[in-house]
């Protein structure tokens, strides 16, 4: 009895402990309101890969494969975050990494893409000419 009385006690506080006074706004009438900066919590730290990924997206197809570059060069330290970010708004083309998690470039990488999606760069890349080049990053396509 007091075993379960301990449990149900345990439970409690992590219920009560968890709750956070934010999940009381989806209770207002209102909440639909909030959807647009809820959803774009997540991309606070990146700012701009959203509009680069909708560009990317336009010049591109299902199906294709994209090197993604980007200025972190530390799987742990950034790097890892935005390539995530990216292949979810990216969906239906493959993104391929460039670093590695031992924080290593990963030179085979160029050697499958057929893109190099540069976020917030316009690194030169040889074997590949400019296809977009815009305020959030650039776009560049294999030579054949």
């Amino acid at each position: 009895m007091l075993r379960r009385q301990l449990a149900f006690l345990g439970l409690a506080c992590l219920v009560v402990g968890g709750f956070q006074p934010f999940y009381l706004r989806f209770l207002n009438p209102h909440a639909l309101d909030l959807r647009p900066a809820i959803a774009g919590i997540v991309y606070r730290k990146t700012p701009g890969l959203e509009a680069f990924a909708a560009e990317v997206r336009a010049r591109t197809r299902q199906g294709d494969r994209l090197a993604f570059w980007c200025p972190y060069r530390e799987w742990a330290g950034g790097y890892k975050f935005s390539f995530m970010r990216a292949a979810y708004l990216l969906g239906g083309r493959y993104l391929l990494p460039l670093v590695g998690e031992r924080d290593e470039f990963i030179p085979a990488t160029l050697a499958e893409a057929d893109y190099v999606a540069a976020w917030n760069g316009e690194p030169a890349v040889s074997g590949y000419e400019l296809v977009w080049k815009g305020d959030t990053g650039s776009l560049w396509r294999r030579i054949r």
